[in-house]
């Protein structure tokens, strides 16, 4: 069943990392892992700082300066410590204009900065601001909170970025050229009404170098980009483009965190899989201890298919016979039937796939059971248990298969 596509740009770096995963792991193209990514991205939504993000933009942008800091003209902000070291952050004025941070970049601890020069960046999806130093002295500390969560940055731009010790000369006179609160202010109303009066953000000059950094299209399958645009309206996402970019982005950090706990437990599918039978169209079959046969897909199957979507079958008591349809597995490209090993009753199916389908591709010999079936008589059941393979007769089968084909897998 050939799906359809619809082009979204994102940002060339997202693109090159995502090529990279693709080409290392089990996906087909670009194109799956950039559903897949929409589609988990999708699922998650509901249970983030969604909220947060709604409230905070119900709120007036009347930025929410405060009385203690020193500003500059690029809005950013700077206080004194009690150790007499200075923290640096940006305004809210400035989060306001750029809708959405979405990574941070500073220099490291230990690296000299320069006062009207960039110590580091802040990124939205669609361009890159440099960070200007308000002060001569040398970088003590990185928040590393924001440096793993920029979005902590929307939700309170008021977190300190990184906490520089002036140069010895300025340690009682760091002030010297900043911006009071007053001040401040003055500048903000006077950028207020120059947008209102036609002037856009960024273009102004108030912000320092701006950079849009350089994109691609990417193909996006249409009913995701559907269900995606129904969201705009009740997210903190502009756009496609800019839900679409965000998906892969942490798409990939999460890839990165579970790499190795799949890998410890693919090293104990040997053992697993030799308590399976198996069928030439890669079902697994396992006798349970009540006499009923749960089944599954195996690992040679997942990878074939490389990226799992969705997984439908029968419902409970459906009545199947052995090599009948018993679902389809959905890929991110296709979707191919699932065959029963046996004849019997649809007695449970693993309600887990349901809303996480990719556990099959994790775990496809224990938690990633599709089914089990009731056999109709014992008779009948050792009949077509012999027509199954066991694993060194499935192993020498898989190994005389060519390339994947578009239906058997």
């Amino acid at each position: 069943m050939q799906k359809k596509w619809k082009a979204v740009k994102v940002r060339q770096e997202l693109v090159e990392e995502a090529k990279k995963e693709v080409d290392r792991s089990q996906y087909k193209g670009l194109s799956e892992f950039v559903s897949e990514a929409i589609q988990l991205r999708l699922q998650t939504l509901t249970k983030e700082r969604v909220s947060e993000y709604l409230e905070r933009d119900r709120k007036s942008r009347i930025p929410q300066l405060q009385a203690q800091l020193f500003y500059t003209p690029k809005h950013i902000w700077a206080q004194a410590t009690p150790q007499r070291t200075v923290r640096i952050g940006i305004t809210d004025y400035f989060q306001g204009q750029l809708k959405e941070v979405v990574n941070v970049r500073t220099d490291k601890a230990g690296e000299k900065v320069s006062k009207d020069e960039p110590f580091g960046v802040v990124e939205t999806w669609w361009f890159t601001y440099d960070l200007y130093s308000p002060i001569n002295g040398r970088i003590v500390s990185v928040n590393k909170a924001i440096i793993d969560d920029p979005f902590l940055l929307n939700a309170d731009p008021y977190q300190w970025i990184v906490e520089v010790q002036p140069t010895h000369t300025e340690v009682h006179s760091w002030t010297h050229g900043l911006l009071s609160l007053g001040e401040y202010k003055g500048l903000f109303l006077k950028l207020e009404a120059q947008l209102h009066q036609g002037s856009t953000f960024p273009e102004g000059k108030s912000l320092g170098k701006v950079r849009a950094p350089e994109r691609k299209v990417i193909r996006v399958r249409q009913e995701l980009a559907a269900a995606v645009e129904s969201t705009l309206e009740t997210s903190r996402h502009r756009n496609l483009s800019e839900f679409v970019s965000e998906a892969l982005r942490q798409h990939l950090d999460e890839l990165k965190q579970s790499k190795g706990k799949i890998s410890e437990k693919k090293a104990d599918y040997p053992v697993i899989q030799e308590r399976f039978l198996y069928t030439h169209n890669h079902v697994w079959a396992m006798v349970t201890p009540e006499g009923n046969i749960r089944v599954g897909l195996s690992d040679f199957a997942q990878r074939r298919l490389k990226g799992i979507a969705g997984i439908q079958t029968h419902k409970v008591g459906y009545e199947i016979k052995k090599d009948e349809p018993l679902g389809v597995v959905e890929t991110w490209m296709f979707m191919f039937d699932l065959y029963s090993p046996v004849s019997g009753k649809i007695l449970k199916i693993n309600k887990l796939l349901q809303d996480e389908p990719l556990i099959v591709s994790k775990d496809p010999y224990e938690t990633g059971w599709i089914a089990e079936i009731k056999p109709n008589n014992l008779v009948t059941l050792e009949e077509e248990l012999k027509d199954l393979m066991r694993l060194p007769q499935y192993k020498m089968w898989v190994s005389k298969l060519g390339p994947p084909r578009i239906l058997g897998i």
